[in-house]
């Protein structure tokens, strides 16, 4: 009897890692396909305000002169896009993963530096994540009256930052930053383009197993 049950569970064992040996993989596809397509295309409509999401400050978490390539193309793009004036005010998101300052103060130095004024900015900086950035910048635009939203992010996040967003219940458009060196380097677009496709999949793991964000 011992013997039979264990080869009933044994054989169950194996039918589970066969299945996952299917799923998982045409999971990753699904999402890498999603991330990789229809990811360049401005759909930005005057909003309220322009979110930009973080990254991290310094290129590889290092103190420099200048900061990382990321934050400079989503902020210069999150300006371009005020001075067209589509929106009056922006947040710029994300908060302390590396050496200071937060990603968001970095962001606002480059968004003054290309001449935002700094009363249209508004600072979120608890933020370490893409489910936090809209989250906590839903509650700046709750407390300021504000309901529509742009995205700023480049092309290889804003994707999966579109459907965190929606999942979060907000009214948005999307914006990629498609200057971003990140993107135009063959090697760092499908590594970045890799790494969100699988952080996606985490995500939806975890909004599987625990609900919404």
């Amino acid at each position: 009897m011992k013997s039979k049950w264990s080869a009933i569970v044994w054989w169950r064992v194996a039918w589970a890692l066969f299945i996952g040996s299917l799923v998982i993989p045409g999971w990753f596809a699904a999402d890498f396909a999603y991330v990789a397509t229809d990811n360049e295309t401005d759909r930005s409509v005057p909003s309220d305000v322009i979110i930009v999401l973080g990254c991290p400050s310094y290129e590889s978490n290092v103190i420099s002169t200048t900061f990382s390539a990321c934050i400079q193309a989503r902020a210069r793009h999150a300006a371009d896009l005020y001075k067209r004036g589509i929106a009056t005010h922006i947040i710029p998101t994300g908060g302390l993963t590396g050496p200071p300052p937060t990603e968001a103060r970095a962001m606002s130095s480059v968004l003054q530096a290309e001449g935002v004024p700094a009363p249209a900015i508004v600072l979120e900086e608890q933020a370490h994540d893409t489910v936090q950035n809209i989250r906590y910048s839903r509650a700046i635009m709750s407390a300021h009256g504000w309901h529509t939203a742009i995205l700023v992010s480049e092309p290889n996040h804003i994707k999966r930052a579109a459907l965190i967003a929606r999942d979060a219940g907000l009214d948005f458009t999307i914006s990629p930053a498609t200057d971003s060196p990140g993107w135009h380097t063959p090697s760092a677009r499908w590594q970045n383009l890799w790494s969100d496709a699988r952080t996606l999949m985490g995500y939806q793991i975890r909004r599987l197993s625990s609900g919404p964000p």
